[in-house]
């Protein structure tokens, strides 16, 4: 049981902090494109953003699934949904700083792209390595 709830929370983890990480760099890299709150405007830095969260789900959801002893895709689910509700969360407290679409494409990409990590995941290795 503690392993199932460690590979969950592991790519949680992994995800908020490398999702903190890009964050970071985008405003050092572009800070005329942020608001002092964070937020952005601009079309550009959204879609990288979104890509951003997209490429962590991926990769937290493979890594979730690979840290699992059985059912990977199950807890590749159970990432999803939590990164889901604490997308939820977060949206919601930056839902007027920001456009729509903006919104509803991050919290729609999260469950599947941790889903689609957690497949790519629980593939077992190919044959000559371990």
């Amino acid at each position: 049981m503690l392993r199932r709830i460690v590979a969950v929370l592991a790519g949680f983890f992994a995800w908020s902090v490398l999702w903190l990480l890009a964050n970071q760099c985008l405003v050092l890299l572009a800070p005329d494109r942020f608001q002092a709150d964070g937020s952005s405007q601009d079309g550009g830095i959204l879609l990288t953003i979104l890509a951003t969260s997209v490429g962590l789900s991926v990769f937290s959801g493979w890594l979730t699934a690979r840290l699992a002893a059985t059912a990977p895709l199950a807890h590749a689910l159970a990432l999803g949904v939590l990164l889901l509700l604490v997308g939820l969360l977060v949206q919601w407290q930056y839902w007027d700083a920001m456009p729509l679409w903006y919104h509803l494409s991050f919290l729609t990409c999260l469950l599947p792209a941790s889903l689609f990590g957690g497949r790519l995941g629980a593939r077992p290795a190919p044959s000559g390595y371990s």
